[in-house]
C-alpha cells in the first residue's frame, strides 16, 4: 500500500496582525509629526503671500497718485511720494 505524506508546510502569503500593526503605528507616528510641520510651512506661505499682495497693491497706489499728480504721503512715516517708486 502506497501511503501519501501530507506537505504540511502552508504557504503564508499575507501579513501577520504584528506586523499590521506596526506598519500602521509606524504610519501614525510619522503622519503625527509630518501633519505640524506642513501647517506651519502653510501658515508662513500664506502670510508672506499677504505681505506680498500689501506691498504691491501700496507699490500701486503710490504710482497711481504719482502719474496723476497728485499728492501721497507714506502713512508709516510721514514722508511724501516724491515721483520715484
Amino acid at each position: 500500500m502506497v501511503k501519501h505524506v501530507r506537505n504540511t508546510r502552508v504557504n503564508n502569503a499575507g501579513v501577520s496582525l504584528i506586523e499590521l500593526v506596526v506598519v500602521v503605528t509606524l504610519v501614525g507616528l510619522m503622519a503625527g509629526f509630518g501633519v505640524p510641520v506642513l501647517a506651519s510651512t502653510f501658515s508662513q506661505t500664506t502670510l508672506e503671500a499677504a505681505a506680498e499682495e500689501v506691498a504691491t497693491a501700496l507699490t500701486y497706489a503710490q504710482f497711481t497718485a504719482v502719474s496723476s499728480g497728485r499728492p501721497c504721503r507714506d502713512a508709516r512715516y510721514g514722508r511724501a511720494c516724491t515721483g520715484s517708486i
